[in-house]
């Protein structure tokens, strides 16, 4: 950092802002508390939640405006390191595709996709190598243009998505999607005894279909909520900020581990 501005390299699925169920754990609640002194900050760009790397603060709004303006003009580069399904191919690929984004939903959607003309977006991709056993690829992606997951979907518009990006066609998701709170509270207490006992329990979902409920630790703070992982939201994916360069300046992130993973 300097007098203008701090950079940080970002866990995944940590949030930059205070937001739910979120209050000091987050990005900017670690700052305050470790790093005081560097208050106020403002964030210069976004990063998805589920999303690692590089994160740029502005200590001022003179700095906040300037880079600001930058990155809309397209004056900063960014690269982003992705891991792919399949055989990447090994020329340049360029995804020039207009989105828009579903916020009831959540998602960003093409223009084939929606009836919106959707906002200019542009990303080039390259291919920095292929697995072993060739079922996934790394790729460098350089986004133009900085739309709401447009590396994301982009992606999947080459037929090479994130490879556990469920949102946008990954397959190999490591995502174990907990019980929805409103099934684990129908839980009575005596269902609760059988499955800390190591007792299965089978339990009519409507007509069609039957849920078998396996035995998991319990919550220490919901007693009635049985812990299966996480939400798709509070998943990591295999996408990471790793370069910003601008005029005079840039920041680069270490590689994360699944990078070399093979």
């Amino acid at each position: 950092c300097d007098e203008t501005m701090v950079v940080v390299c970002k866990p995944a699925c940590m949030p930059v802002h205070a937001t739910g169920q979120y209050r000091k754990n987050t990005v900017l609640g670690i700052l305050e508390a470790e790093a005081p002194h560097l208050m106020p900050l403002m964030p210069v760009h976004r990063l998805d939640n589920q999303v690692s790397g590089l994160l740029i603060f502005a200590r001022n709004k003179a700095t906040a405006t300037k880079l600001g303006k930058q990155i809309e003009s397209r004056q900063i580069s960014k690269v982003y390191l992705a891991r792919v399904t399949g055989i990447f191919p090994s020329e340049e690929s360029v995804v020039d595709c207009p989105l828009s984004y579903d916020h009831r939903k959540g998602i960003a959607v093409t223009a084939t996709d929606s009836t919106f003309k959707g906002r200019v977006a542009k990303t080039v991709f390259q291919r920095m190598r292929v697995s072993k056993d060739q079922s996934y690829s790394i790729v460098i992606c350089r986004p133009i243009t900085g739309r709401s997951h447009q590396i994301r979907i982009h992606l999947r518009e080459t037929g090479h998505p994130i490879q556990n990006d469920p949102l946008y066609g990954g397959t190999n998701s490591m995502n174990r999607i907990a019980f929805r709170l409103e099934e684990a509270m129908a839980l009575q207490l005596d269902d609760v005894d059988k499955l800390m006992a190591g007792e299965e329990l089978h339990a009519d979902r409507g007509k069609k279909r039957k849920t078998c409920i396996h035995r998991e630790a319990m919550c220490m703070h919901c007693p009635y909520m049985l812990p299966r992982g996480y939400p798709v939201k509070l998943e990591p994916i295999w996408l990471h900020a790793h370069k910003y360069s601008g005029e005079g300046w840039s920041f680069q992130s270490p590689t994360p581990a699944w990078v070399e993973q093979d």
